[in-house]
């Protein structure tokens, strides 16, 4: 079940870690084991990037898509991004309601995307 907002840093690291990896899976890409990220500046919707994984004038490519469902029952759609096409480059969270999310998906929460088919 998704895991209700606020906790610690390190319990975010492990959630995006999860959710990258599980990703990456997905789509037939390499995650290593010593991922770091930064949020995005989104109003709190819980997008971010991961460190080292863009290369500096590359264009990133959508390649996933999955939604949530947040705690107050409201859709939350997950777009990945790939800037070197062998690993995501970054997870751009949207809840239909731009309000910021309440609690963060544990891979098991992700449901097929509304909105893309690949």
């Amino acid at each position: 079940m998704s895991v209700a907002l606020p906790f610690s840093d390190n319990k975010l690291t492990g959630l995006r870690s999860a959710l990258v990896r599980h990703f990456s899976e997905r789509n037939g890409m390499a995650a290593p084991d010593d991922l770091a990220f930064e949020s995005f500046e989104d109003g709190g919707m819980g997008s971010f990037k991961v460190l080292g994984a863009f290369q500096d004038g590359a264009t990133e490519k959508l390649i996933d898509e999955a939604s949530f469902i947040d705690l107050d029952r409201t859709v939350v759609v997950i777009t990945v991004f790939s800037g070197t096409g062998s690993r995501i480059s970054s997870l751009d969270f949207w809840r239909v309601d731009f309000s910021p999310i309440l609690a963060f998906p544990e891979p098991r929460d992700l449901l097929p995307s509304p909105y893309y088919q690949s």
